[in-house]
């Protein structure tokens, strides 16, 4: 065979195999995307985490991301978070979201898993942990709404009992810190003008969750102070017992109310003017950005070093007042209606 045939044969044998490889590549399937995992835990299992667990459900959906919902049995117990973080198969999840209960005491814990997948947190933060990002709303800012619309719902003034779930998650320690300090600066501002009367708090009352314990503190606290001007409930929980136990007592209207969040009971008693207003937060919004959040680190930020503190998604509270219940439920049916 001369040079030039042998030198032929090779140039057609190296066309078919080049041929052969790239048909292989134009038809061979395109991989399919890997689905995420990952594990959403909340502080309870009440209304307003049923709208943080919609919220969630409504984004895994979107992004096609498998989720598991962990729901403490009793709202707020910390004991019962804890385990539930402690138990998840970190190594089988690409992201985990929580609303930490305690942030000093499950820092360590929430450092813990972050060593092993993405960690976000909402509605309530660890800001000193390791935690790759939070979605919540300005509660030291929220905390000084509320002091706002006491003012307004008590413009003569007057004793104030406050309600809290707990003082150890840092939502709550803000939201009162912010109340304290806006109850403070009252009057401050007003330059030549007298000062409004004076709001005194009788009692920052924390009842661990207990709508029992709350609803006793309630009506010692009426019965110790007879000219009571108003109840603050800092917790979603908290307006329906206000509610109750006014009504109980027959002092639904005589004393005023200001809460948070908006259950149906409470934005029902806003409607009819037994609660003054309440706080609106979205645990829906809470629940859907947090479950983005960890779809994205999994994409697109796997790598970075957390920063402590940082990453934050703010969004904003709102008062609803009587004038606003039918606007503000109006949005909430839409959102709930089937896309």
């Amino acid at each position: 065979m001369s040079k030039s045939n042998a030198f032929l044969l090779a140039v057609a044998a190296i066309a078919i195999v080049a041929a052969a490889w790239y048909r292989q590549q134009v038809f061979r399937e395109p991989p399919q995307p890997t689905t995420l995992h990952v594990a959403f835990v909340t502080g309870g299992s009440g209304p307003y985490w049923q709208s943080s667990i919609r919220g969630a459900e409504a984004a895994a959906k979107e992004y096609h991301i498998e989720i598991d919902v962990e729901t403490p049995a009793s709202d707020e117990s910390l004991e019962q978070q804890t385990s539930l973080l402690a138990q998840l198969k970190y190594s089988d999840l690409d992201g985990v979201a929580v609303s930490p209960l305690n942030a000093e005491e499950q820092t360590p814990l929430i450092n813990r898993i972050q060593q092993e997948t993405n960690l976000v947190t909402f509605d309530s933060d660890a800001p000193l942990s390791q935690r790759r990002g939070h979605v919540g709303t300005s509660n030291y800012g929220a905390g000084a709404l509320c002091a706002q619309l006491v003012g307004e719902a008590i413009p003569d003034g007057g004793p104030v009992l406050v309600l809290l779930a707990n003082l150890t998650k840092e939502n709550l320690i803000d939201r009162k810190a912010g109340f304290e300090d806006a109850l403070k600066r009252r009057g401050l501002e007003n330059g030549d003008e007298p000062a409004p009367p004076e709001i005194t708090v009788v009692d920052y009352f924390v009842d661990n969750g207990d709508d029992a314990a709350c609803a006793a503190g309630i009506s010692r606290t009426i019965g110790e102070h007879e000219d009571l001007a108003c109840i603050v409930g800092m917790n979603a929980r908290h307006g329906p017992i206000i509610l109750s136990t006014l009504k109980e007592l027959d002092r639904l209207g005589s004393i005023k109310a200001v809460t948070f969040d908006a259950e149906a009971p409470t934005l029902q008693g806003v409607e009819d003017g037994a609660i003054y207003a309440t706080i609106a937060q979205d645990p829906y919004k809470y629940g859907y950005e947090a479950v983005r959040m960890l779809h994205s680190l999994a994409h697109d930020g796997a790598s970075d070093v957390p920063i402590v503190g940082g990453g934050t998604i703010n969004i904003t509270a709102e008062a609803i007042r009587q004038s606003d219940v039918q606007g503000f439920r109006e949005r909430l049916q839409s959102r709930a209606a089937p896309k």
